[in-house]
């Protein structure tokens, strides 16, 4: 694996828009947030404030919800990423 992966192509992450579209595909499934919560294993509480965006989300319930709808999330993580092969400053390395 040495492929080289160029950073700044990157696409962010874009919670936001997930949010949106799960919600939307909950609703137009006519699938209440109750039956979300049971379906996933958490609070309804949890769903709704996912929905709005009030809360930091369980990235498990996140990708539990989203499956639901056949809503895949992909992550492309680089091998190496030079800003974190600097070494820290008053730790020593330990092998």
């Amino acid at each position: 694996m040495t492929e080289d992966h160029d950073l700044s192509k990157a696409t962010k992450f874009d919670l936001e828009r997930l949010r949106a579209l799960i919600s939307a595909e909950r609703a137009n499934a006519r699938i209440t947030q109750d039956d979300v919560a049971a379906t996933i294993g958490c609070s309804r509480k949890w769903v709704s404030r996912f929905e709005r965006g009030l809360s930091v989300p369980n990235f498990e319930n996140v990708i539990a919800y989203a499956s639901m709808f056949g809503i895949g999330i992909s992550m492309d993580i680089p091998e190496r990423v030079p800003d974190l092969e600097l070494p820290s400053r008053g730790i020593s390395k330990v092998e």
